[in-house]
């Protein structure tokens, strides 16, 4: 089992580095966290997902599983209702909501 953590070190150059920025914090895969905890102990709004989300459903499709997955943002709905079905949608969907949040 794969147990990652922010060291000490990187923790301060962190910190440092992000001193007076007012902005949100995208995390993209962000494993254990470790990084979320930080950035939102620093007051920042953080976004991210962890990256055992695109595990389960390249899995799902290798596997021919199916893993239930509600949008709740209107605007993807809107986006995502004429897609046709495929083995690859859930996966497409969750990489192209992630996709366009760092294009906002």
């Amino acid at each position: 089992m794969f147990l990652g953590t922010t060291p000490t070190e990187v923790r301060i150059v962190l910190k440092e580095l992000f001193k007076g920025y007012k902005g949100n914090v995208y995390v993209g895969c962000s494993g254990n966290f470790a990084s979320d905890k930080l950035f939102s102990s620093m007051g920042f709004n953080v976004y991210s997902n962890d990256v055992s989300l695109y595990s389960k459903l390249i899995s799902d499709i290798l596997l021919q599983r199916d893993t239930d997955l509600t949008v709740i943002n209107d605007d993807l709905k809107k986006t995502f209702s004429p897609w046709r079905e495929s083995e690859y949608k859930k996966l497409i969907q969750v990489m192209f909501a992630i996709r366009s949040l760092f294009q906002e």
